[in-house]
């Protein structure tokens, strides 16, 4: 999982840039008092209280000092390694002058104090001890190789050395009495990644895109989801929201992102879509919150704003056919509803009248289709309704020999009533596993839409062993002798209500929602049903099912 994103830069310093400018302009400023020194000391008459002062180590010394810290100026070393480096070479540079120039004045002490205080800065307990030890070895040698007849120089020297470790542990000291609040600014320095931690898992957990950006619209944060919604694997950090989201409403004109950011109120929109760079649209709810300031009234904001981004493409399409359904719905009861109206509003009329009960009857047949029909439709949108919510559709084994007997069992009746043959076309008696439902649904509309586009001959219906990718599968199929399908017509086939326009299908009672119920539960249960059809030659239907294996039926 990626995680949320950050503004980045491209060097991440140890050290604040105020620090760093202050170690170089003391630096400066500590090879100046030291060339003014040596200047004082070349210039005038004055002495040097070390024993091994000369010209040449005057030069030496101080060149080296200044150029150190003009190099140290220009180069600007930021890295912790790199400062460790300069530090060493002062540390030598010092020693070197201090030996040489200062001899055992106080400025040694000074110098010392000014050199460690500025290492325990930049570099902590360790680099301060070691540093302490250096230079009061530094001091002490000096004083044993070259003692005065008088012992004041060594004298010197040890005060030197006992003032600059006392300064030292002192310094030590100071820092451990602060050792309580730093224990509690790192407890509670580690609280706060935890927190951002958890915030962080918990943001890149969400399916839904979010994103925070400034009052410029400028992204600050986002998660994982924000990427696979904007379909891009590049850091989106700093970049303006308007470059990324290319939004429309439904009247075609486009919405800035940044002028929904600025309306400075909590705004939801559904009505939008993003257009990706190939074109492609999909429909999106925004949900854009201001976050408030906490220690203000809820008018007030900070001007950063959270987006809540979501792809509601199918959401949309599904209401979209949600409506179109209700509507077609609405539509084909409403012609068979008002057909049953009239038809009994006149039979009710007839009987008012006492007219003859012989004459009822072709008004009593014409109302009794219709409700026949609406009891088809409804059993169709039913059977639509399971098939869609996925009832009834657990495994079981159906024994295809038996499956196959109870169906043609079912349906003779039905064919000797119409003066058709049916017939059992059975070469397997094997087993299979699937949900039994859906299976018997998908055949009986198929052999009654065989049957009723059928005006002679006969329905076959057969099963037969085959193989599936390479896998043994059952063939299920319902072959007619009927008026046949169009190839243009083949094309529509399973679509909701829809009918040929061929006449003779028009005469027929169906309501165009059997194969379309027929499809739905096929891909419910993994298959596809094929049809092979001719016009004026009949038509056939199949689809497969896996076969269950012999070890398995066991």
């Amino acid at each position: 999982m990626k995680k949320v994103g950050r503004v980045k830069s491209n060097v991440e310093p140890r050290y604040s840039p105020t620090l760093l400018a202050a170690i170089r302009w003391s630096g400066l400023a500590i090879a100046a008092l030291v060339a003014a020194y040596s200047a004082f000391l070349y210039f005038t008459p004055a002495e040097s209280p070390s024993p091994f002062y000369g010209n040449c180590c005057l030069l030496a010394s101080t060149t080296a000092f200044v150029s150190l810290a003009l190099i140290q100026a220009f180069v600007r070393p930021a890295s912790r390694r790199s400062l460790k480096i300069f530090f060493v070479l002062y540390y030598l540079v010092s020693a070197f002058y201090a030996v040489t120039v200062i001899g055992d004045t106080p400025a040694m002490y000074i110098f010392a104090i000014v050199l460690l205080i500025t290492t325990d800065i930049i570099f902590g307990f360790s680099a301060l001890i070691f540093g302490a030890i250096y230079t009061a070895t530094v001091m002490l040698t000096f004083g044993i190789l070259y003692p005065d007849p008088t012992s004041g120089r060594m004298v010197s020297i040890i005060i030197s050395t006992v003032l600059t470790l006392g300064t030292v542990g002192l310094l030590i000291w100071l820092k451990s009495a602060r050792l309580v609040r730093i224990e509690v600014y790192e407890q509670l320095k580690s609280r706060e990644k935890l927190q951002t931690r958890r915030l962080e898992t918990v943001i890149n957990s969400m399916n839904d895109a979010v994103i925070s950006v400034d009052d410029r619209g400028m992204i600050r944060l986002y998660n994982s989801a924000t990427l696979g919604l904007l379909d891009t694997n590049s850091d989106i950090n700093g970049l303006a929201v308007d470059k990324l989201f290319k939004l429309k409403d439904e009247d075609g004109k486009s919405i800035p992102m940044s002028d929904l950011i600025g309306t400075k109120k909590a705004v939801e929109r559904s009505d939008l879509t993003h257009t990706y760079s190939d074109g492609q649209k999909i429909n999106l709810y925004l949900s854009i919150s201001p976050i408030r300031n906490a220690f203000h009234d809820d008018e007030q904001h900070l001007g950063d704003a959270i987006i809540i981004a979501r792809d509601i493409t199918k959401q949309k399409t599904l209401d979209d056919e949600r409506d179109e359904f209700i509507s077609v719905v609405s539509h084909e009861l409403r012609t068979p509803v008002a057909i049953a109206e009239g038809t009994l509003s006149n039979l009710q009329l007839l009987v008012d009248k006492g007219a003859d009960t012989k004459t009822f009857a072709g008004t009593l047949g014409a109302a009794h289709d219709q409700i026949l029909y609406l009891g088809q439709m409804v059993n169709d949108l039913s059977t639509l309704s399971r098939a869609q919510r996925g009832v009834l559709m657990y495994p079981e084994d159906v024994n295809i020999e038996e499956f196959m007997t109870e169906l043609y069992s079912k349906y003779v009746p039905e064919a000797k009533k119409r003066h058709l043959s049916l017939d059992l076309d059975l070469r397997t008696s094997d087993t299979i596993n699937v949900a039994r439902m859906p299976v018997e649904e998908m055949m009986q509309n198929l052999i009654m839409n065989a049957l009723r586009y059928t005006v002679k001959g006969g329905v076959t219906i057969g099963a037969h062993r085959t193989t599936e990718n390479g896998k043994p599968a059952i063939e299920l199929s319902v072959r007619d002798t009927g008026i046949g399908i169009s190839g243009s017509d083949q094309k529509h086939l399973f679509q909701r209500f829809w009918r040929s326009e061929d006449y003779r299908t028009r005469e027929t009672s169906g309501t165009g929602l059997g194969l379309h119920v027929v499809k739905q539960l096929a891909e419910k249960i993994g298959t596809e049903v094929k049809v092979k059809s001719r016009l004026n030659h009949g038509s056939t239907f199949s689809f497969r099912l896996p076969a269950k294996d012999a070890k398995d039926k066991s």
